[in-house]
């Protein structure tokens, strides 16, 4: 039989399965004809994303247009992979924001904190990212590719090698 390679939807729940297993990810932003991207670290927790950032060019142009996208990827191979985006609003969130924003900044710290422990703590490695941000998804969407069919898939075990 002859390798077949599939894209299907990830459905949310194995979206926010692959979001929470992974620490780094992609954030995407844009400001009139210049679109960038860069790699960062997160967390993802109670449907936010946080992270922490310092200032650059990044949080100015961030700073103008919060509307990002962020891309989170699980590479098996070329023809396995599972894929997220998130297309939202990306909130900084600052001292003394009011109590909303205080408790979303909270959040934000633990989480951080839960996925590296250094993180906020004496040895730090990023002391200057102090600027925490959540971003607020209002699109979640996934795929998730697979060649199957002669036992390339590296996920599924073929039919007549399963065991009984």
């Amino acid at each position: 039989m002859a390798d077949r390679f599939e894209v299907v939807d990830l459905t949310r729940e194995e979206c926010d399965s692959l979001l929470s297993a992974h620490r780094v990810g992609r954030l995407a932003y844009s400001f009139r004809d210049r679109v960038d991207i860069r790699p960062i670290m997160y967390a993802y927790r109670d449907g936010w994303l946080f992270g922490r950032t310092s200032e650059g060019s990044k949080l100015t142009t961030i700073r103008h247009n919060r509307w990002i996208a962020f891309q989170v990827d699980e590479v098996h191979d070329l023809w396995n992979w599972d894929s997220v985006v998130v297309r939202g609003a990306i909130h900084l969130l600052e001292e003394g924001g009011g109590a909303s924003q205080e408790a979303l900044r909270a959040q934000a710290i633990q989480a951080l904190s839960d996925t590296a422990v250094e993180t906020f703590a004496e040895d730090d490695p990023a002391p200057h990212r102090s600027i925490l941000f959540a971003l607020a998804p209002h699109e979640i969407e996934g795929r998730r590719a697979r060649l199957s069919g002669s036992g390339r898939d590296t996920n599924e075990p073929d039919r007549e090698d399963a065991d009984p």
